[in-house]
């Protein structure tokens, strides 16, 4: 899992590291997210 968020979460990929990047089209915009790993257990 990438994020907690309940929606539209697409095209992950691997960055550096542990990064990870993904679209996120939660909030009924489609916005570029990153994280420096993914979320794990919500």
């Amino acid at each position: 899992m990438l994020s907690c968020n309940r929606g539209y979460q697409i095209f992950p990929a691997a960055d550096t590291g542990r990064r990870v990047l993904w679209l996120d089209g939660t909030t009924g915009w489609t916005s570029l997210v990153t994280r420096d790993r993914p979320a794990g257990k919500c």
